[in-house]
Parts: structure tokens; sequence; C-alpha cells
């Protein structure tokens, strides 16, 4: 089942694991090899926006993210970080420059009469240049969230009776430490795959 807003001409390339165009920038599935730093920068995509305090659910996602940010960094001199994890995020799937001594070729553009507002990122992925506003983001995270296996909360829901649910759930499972070398080991006498080739998987 895809993700509310995802155009099902893209169901064949996510099936597939293929990279996808949108907007003039290549989305690409996120490799097992960036499993740590994806499961970071998956709560800046994932997150509820209706666990959000009030004045942040009727702005767009993205703007959202950026406001409490700013916010937070006014009230309390720290940003809460998820706007920093959605553009990670974004970064991963764009197979941008992460390392340490390469700039990351993301621009944010504010408005300078209100810096609470982000009118749009632009992002630089080899000769391409693209303008993502937070309207497009809209259109952009349940593509995002679709081609990397998640499912994004349903807005319509009850944000506090999920996190009940999702307590209780937790609260009947059994614990189950998973660590990361381990799986790989387990997928990998699974299907006889050596562990070079599973980092190269699609998450």
């Amino acid at each position: 089942m895809l993700n509310k807003g995802v155009d099902g001409k893209y169901s064949e390339a996510i099936l597939r694991c293929r990279p996808i165009e949108w907007n003039g920038l290549t989305l690409f599935p996120i490799e097992v090899c960036q499993y740590e730093q994806f499961q970071t920068a998956r709560d800046g995509l994932m997150l509820s926006q209706q666990t959000l305090p009030a004045k942040y659910i009727s702005m767009r996602y993205l703007q959202a993210l950026y406001a409490w940010d700013y916010d937070s960094m006014n009230a309390e001199g720290k940003k809460s970080g998820v706007f920093g994890r959605c553009i990670n995020f974004l970064v991963l799937a764009l197979r941008l420059p992460t390392a340490e001594d390469q700039t990351v070729p993301i621009r944010l553009f504010i408005d300078p009469e209100n810096p609470h507002v982000l009118k749009s990122i632009e992002i630089q992925q080899g000769n391409s240049v693209a303008q993502i506003t937070p309207k497009d983001f809209n259109a952009l995270r349940p593509l995002l969230a679709e081609q990397n296996g998640l499912e994004l909360p349903n807005a319509e829901h009850n944000a506090e009776l999920e996190e009940a649910e999702r307590e209780i759930t937790a609260a009947n499972a059994a614990d189950l430490a998973i660590d990361f070398e381990d799986l790989l080991y387990s997928v990998s006498k699974e299907t006889g795959a050596g562990m070079d080739t599973l980092l190269e998987w699609p998450i």
C-alpha cells in the first residue's frame, strides 16, 4: 500500500529499488551501509506533526520543523534537531556528500522580513540545481518514505491514541536487542550474499 500522496507512476521503480527522477533531482533508495545515519535521520521524516505544539500543526511539514527549531534556539539556546535530521534524510536519499571535510550543497532561503519563515531550500546534485519549497516537500515526503520502506503517520489519527497504542504494543512485546552486525550476519547466512554485497542493498 502506497503512502498517501505517492503518485502511482513511481510504483514500479519503488518495487524494483530503482532511482526516481523528481523535479530535476534523482532520489536513490538509501543503502544498508548508511543504516546508522538512516536510523537517526528518519526521525526527521517520520515525526507526527500532531505531536508538535498547536501553533505548528497548521503549517506545512518542513516549515513546521524549521519554525520549531528557530523558536527552540531563541527560547532555550538549542535547536530541537528534527529539522536537521529531515535535511539529513534528504542528503542520504540524494547521495550528496556527507564527509566532514565536504560542504553539503544545500542552502536555506529565509524570509528576510520574518526569519521564522523558511521560503525554500536549494539543492545542488551534480549539475542539477533545484528549489524545494515547503509545499514541494509535502509532495516529496511520502515519496521518500515509500522508497525506503517507511510508513508515515496518518495526520488524521489522534496522536495521543497512537502513542498509547505504541506503548501497549511495546509493553506486550518480548525484549529484543537488535544488533546491526548480527542482523547483517543473519541475512548473509540466509541469502548466501556476502557482507560487501549486503552493504549495497537498499534498506
